[in-house]
């Protein structure tokens, strides 16, 4: 509680950084609740592709992030080695990791390493790119191009498998009502025989009329 007439200052880092964690915790709690709408991803086929395609290039995608984060990390501590002293991007190992990410996306200052140090800042540069951004990169799309690739086919040959099983049951039916039909058929036509071999109308056969029928 707070008095107006104190003239001392009120500790409010602590309520400030509670109210940082809140807004933290309520922005991953939104980012997750979006994801459970891949639970309904099931009802479609179709949608359900993608998560199953995560999935199942989850092993091979372990695998290739290992690599990918050792070339990576390599290049981060060359370039803070290299780099660090003339560039700003560079200072730190960690912004030398920023800086590389953003390399990735086309962010880039190859001016400056280019005089920071006259031989390997290209070298640097353009074995980075052709590495990670050319090499790693479609080795990475390919796994999951493969792997879509599968789960579609094998969608395919499941889709193709229920249209074969739905046609095998509509021709069972088929068949079992034309059965009915020819067996209704057959009753009417001897219901109406021993109708028509009643002669005294009293609903009941005798020995006369039954011989007549047969």
């Amino acid at each position: 509680r707070l008095n107006i007439n104190d003239n001392s200052l009120a500790d409010t880092p602590p309520v400030a950084f509670l109210l940082d964690m809140e807004r933290n915790v309520n922005a991953a709690n939104a980012f997750i609740c979006w994801f459970r709408l891949f639970k309904y991803a099931r009802i479609s086929t179709r949608l359900s592709q993608l998560t199953d395609t995560l999935r199942r290039a989850a092993a091979d995608s372990v695998v290739f992030l290992f690599i990918f984060f050792v070339v990576f990390f390599g290049y981060a501590q060359a370039g803070w080695m290299l780099f660090g002293i003339d560039m700003q991007n560079f200072r730190t190992f960690l912004q030398s990791i920023y800086t590389l990410f953003k390399q990735l996306l086309g962010d880039f200052d190859f001016d400056s390493m280019q005089q920071s140090n006259r031989y390997l800042g290209p070298l640097f540069f353009f074995t980075f790119s052709i590495l990670v951004f050319f090499v790693l990169m479609n080795m990475f799309l390919a796994i999951i191009n493969d792997t879509y690739s599968e789960v579609k086919y094998q969608s395919k040959m499941v889709a193709e498998q229920e249209e074969s099983l739905k046609s095998v049951f509509n021709s069972v039916i088929d068949k079992a009502r034309s059965v009915l039909r020819r067996n209704k058929s057959e009753l009417t036509h001897i219901r109406t025989a021993f109708a028509t071999a009643d002669t005294d109308n009293n609903n009941m056969l005798d020995h006369n009329e039954v011989m007549q029928v047969i």
